[in-house]
């Protein structure tokens, strides 16, 4: 089966190389709108509709595979940072607290009349960082272009106490979801 990931993030390419996907890289060229009214699970499965359905259609006959992650504290959607100040704001906003992060997927294959949409959703809690520490977190730009200001995957994981839930998900792409969706609706499994 052949596959497309409809985004240019370097995790998600990392996950999907780990799992030995044949895939392509398509970036759509979706401005996300996020909608404080609407539940967070509901605006990253959207998202992810709206990037997949964009590639798909002009890719008819590939399954396409999209992602968005939403960071989410006391009702409050965090995205990603527009710069120092920003991203400062957020992770203090994180800081000694839960959080939850949601990660909507989905997979469409047009030429088969298939479009699954799906989600998952992980807590993190923040250990108690000094404002020091934050600032050298930010130093190390890896904040930026991350919902959230931070990468769990990388220096940022060391704000962390612990999560509840899918490490994937908090990087970005799911990995039990997007198979047990490929299982159910495509008869694929990834191992």
């Amino acid at each position: 089966m052949k596959f497309i990931l409809a985004s240019q993030s370097p995790r998600r390419k990392e996950i999907l190389d780990m799992l030995s996907l044949d895939y392509t890289q398509e970036s759509s060229d979706l401005n996300e709108i996020i909608s404080p009214v609407i539940a967070p699970e509901t605006n990253a499965m959207s998202i992810a509709f709206q990037k997949a359905y964009s590639i798909g259609k002009n890719n008819f006959h590939k399954t396409i595979i999209a992602a968005d992650t939403i960071v989410v504290i006391d009702n409050k959607i965090l995205g990603k940072p527009e710069d120092a100040e920003d991203a400062m704001k957020m992770l203090m906003l994180l800081n000694n607290k839960k959080h939850s992060v949601y990660t909507g997927v989905a997979l469409i294959n047009l030429a088969l009349g298939i479009k699954i949409v799906d989600y998952e959703k992980t807590e993190v809690i923040f250990k108690n960082n000094s404002k020091r520490n934050f600032e050298k977190y930010i130093e190390s730009k890896e904040p930026f272009g991350k919902a959230g200001a931070y990468a769990i995957q990388g220096k940022g994981g060391l704000l962390v106490d612990h999560f509840i839930g899918s490490f994937f998900n908090v990087i970005g792409l799911p990995i039990d979801t997007l198979n047990n969706n490929l299982i159910k609706y495509f008869n694929y499994e990834i191992l």
